[in-house]
């Protein structure tokens, strides 16, 4: 999942002010909200195929393992991403595993992304 953030007439709002300062600001509200999504996902509720089943909305959780794993990186300059690190969050991710029908054999991160596009449209 990717989040994207389109600021139309950015140029002019960073034209208002000292434009290092401003990218600088703009850096740290990326940051700030991807651990918002970071800390978010990690108060869902649990839920998983023996208590709730896997149609409530909440989290996959049997050990934990995953829940914990969840952190946020920071990508690149107005950018920034939460991952659960390990290595079957793929297959939550995708709601498949090596076993399921339509599955995958290969693991991978869970990932979502956040960052901003300029745009100069006015």
């Amino acid at each position: 999942m990717s989040l994207t953030v389109e600021i139309t007439g950015l140029e002019r709002i960073a034209a208002m002010t000292d434009p290092a300062l401003f990218v600088q600001a703009l850096d740290l509200a990326i940051e700030r909200s991807a651990e918002a999504i970071r800390d978010d996902t990690k108060r869902l509720p649990p839920v998983s195929a023996k208590t709730t089943g896997y149609e409530t909305h909440g989290i996959p959780v049997d050990t934990g393992r995953m829940r914990q794993s969840i952190q946020k990186r920071k990508l690149a300059l107005l950018a920034a991403g939460v991952f659960a690190d390990t290595n079957y969050s793929g297959f939550v991710q995708e709601g498949t595993g090596p076993g399921c029908r339509g599955g995958t054999s290969s693991g991978g991160s869970l990932r979502s992304s956040a960052g901003v596009r300029r745009s100069s449209r006015s």
